[in-house]
């Protein structure tokens, strides 16, 4: 326990080192990676460890391997570094160099005893002997190096093929669980709309309200199934599902239950309803993640705008009582104060960090 907490806390140090080396700020990076600033904080500080589907695109940002990023410090590759293999070889070249000094004062004293043929004959071996083991020596050397480079890329490669394998493998089982989800959904529905014209017909003799039930389920499953069953962007494509299927559904009720206001009112009101919806979703995708209080300020502003149009458009429609009425307009004014407050939070906010 005591090792792994001490290797989260190598690697939170690492990140953040690495980090100020690049000089990026935690909002930087959190951009870069696609998460909040928070997250980065918690990962500078050991509170949590980056998720394995970032470590490829952190180590990238980092401007680090991702060897490197999880063993939590820099990897010397420059090649003028003696390894101990090197230093070895080096006392090895010494004792030899020592070894040849002393064979040519023995040199010299033949030579000075008049021997010079042998001396010549034992200096140009010497230096042969020397040449050879310096060149020996080099070659050692620089394929001890290559051979660690080697090895070093060579297990980069196996960390990076491990680490898509691992993502790829928890999509597969993302994915997997979506779709046993939507499996079981769809059953829902199917066996609720049995069950629904079964006893309709038991009791009546005839299908009337299971049919509206029926057009709701069906409505209801078109919605949902992009959410189930989209690979990206779940929500918007299950909101643009809404989006198409929301006046045919009114449209197919007011056939059923021969309600005009359900052709006039009804699709006044999901007009204003669906630019209400993806308001909100392009706050939520946009803005909340930089500017919280901003985001609620816009949402506030956003729900005043819905509540001032829907009412306008009842009010086309059906006479409401001055009770009502003013009702309505306190719910407005409240959620304007709201709007206004959440706008005032948000600039004093701006302006400390300034």
């Amino acid at each position: 326990m005591e090792h792994e907490l001490y290797e989260q806390k190598k690697m939170a140090d690492f990140i953040l080192k690495m980090r100020k080396v690049r000089n990026l700020t935690q909002k930087d990076l959190a951009e870069k990676l696609g998460v909040t600033d928070k997250a980065v904080s918690k990962w500078e500080r050991a509170v949590s460890s980056p998720d394995i589907s970032l470590l490829i695109p952190l180590a990238k940002a980092l401007g680090v391997s991702t060897g490197e990023l999880l063993s939590g410090e820099k990897m010397e590759t420059d090649p003028d570094n003696e390894t101990p293999i090197a230093a070895k070889m080096m006392e090895e070249e010494q004792a030899e160099i020592t070894d040849r000094t002393e064979n040519k004062e023995k040199t010299e004293t033949a030579d000075r005893t008049g021997n010079k043929e042998k001396t010549e004959a034992a200096d140009r071996t010497g230096n042969k002997e020397k040449i050879e083991t310096t060149g020996r020596i080099e070659s050692k050397e620089e394929t001890e190096i290559t051979d660690e480079t080697e090895d070093r890329e060579r297990t980069e490669t196996l960390i990076n093929e491990a680490l898509k394998y691992s993502r790829k493998s928890a999509d597969q089982r993302v994915k997997k669980l979506w779709d046993i989800l939507f499996i079981g959904t769809s059953a829902g529905f199917f066996l609720a709309a049995i069950v629904c014209l079964i006893c309709n017909f038991a009791v009546s003799g005839e299908l009337s309200w299971s049919r509206i039930v029926l057009a709701s389920l069906i409505a209801a499953w078109g919605i949902l199934t992009p959410l189930f069953q989209a690979q990206k962007k779940r929500i918007c494509k299950s909101l643009l599902a809404l989006s198409l299927m929301i006046f045919p559904y009114l449209a197919v009720l007011n056939v059923f239950l021969q309600v005009p206001l359900l052709r006039t009112m009804g699709m006044c009101i999901a007009v204003a309803a669906l630019l209400g919806i993806w308001g909100l979703y392009g706050i939520l995708t946009h803005i909340w993640s930089r500017k919280k209080y901003f985001a609620l300020s816009l949402i506030c502003f956003l729900m005043f705008a819905e509540e001032y149009g829907i009412n306008r458009i009842i009010d086309g429609y059906i006479k409401r009582t001055h009770i009502e009425q003013s009702f309505n307009q306190l719910n407005a004014l409240i959620i304007l104060i709201l709007a206004v407050s959440f706008l005032g939070i948000s600039y004093f906010r701006e302006q400390r960090k300034l």
